[in-house]
């Protein structure tokens, strides 16, 4: 099991026994919204159509604690762990989310009637490194989303010429 698998089941259960997970790599650029606070559970969404088997990111999660969907997708990430050793795909924690979701009518219920949040909204930032920085795309971004999904992996070399997205969050927050 790598890094990244094994954080899936250590953000599973900090959710289930806290309530919540950010990931270390996500900017807040303003306070988490009251709406989010009220829900059964919380997670960016997919557009439906995007992906049959993946419904939700895994890289902001608010849940009450004990959630039913949250539950079972620890067991099933558990199970597959000591049945395998081995990943079928660096996508496993999501399609175990979905599925977790869809078993039945009462946890589909309480997933689709969290509010609606693309996660393409907060990976925006993430996509724009490299490019010149443009306040007013900024301040688009983020009155967009109030969390961004940054990275550590980049390796294009253009992300640190003066200007940047990357080299102007860095002085913003660095």
């Amino acid at each position: 099991m790598g890094k990244h698998h094994f954080s899936d089941l250590l953000r599973t259960a900090l959710v289930l026994l806290y309530g919540g997970w950010i990931d270390s790599t996500m900017l807040l650029t303003s306070p988490i919204p009251d709406y989010i606070f009220d829900q059964v559970i919380f997670v960016f969404t997919r557009r439906p159509n995007d992906c049959k088997y993946q419904v939700a990111s895994s890289q902001f999660i608010f849940a009450k604690k004990g959630n039913k969907i949250l539950n079972r997708t620890m067991i099933g990430m558990l199970h597959y762990w000591k049945k395998h050793n081995k990943l079928i795909s660096y996508y496993l924690y999501h399609y175990i989310f979905a599925v977790s979701a869809k078993l039945t009518d009462d946890t589909w219920a309480m997933f689709e009637s969290t509010p609606w949040r693309l996660g393409t909204e907060n990976h925006l930032m993430q996509w724009r490194f490299a490019v010149k920085y443009n306040e007013a795309e900024w301040n688009q971004m983020c009155k967009t989303t109030f969390v961004h999904k940054l990275t550590y992996k980049n390796t294009n070399p253009e992300i640190h010429k003066e200007g940047t997205y990357y080299t102007t969050i860095c002085r913003m927050y660095g």
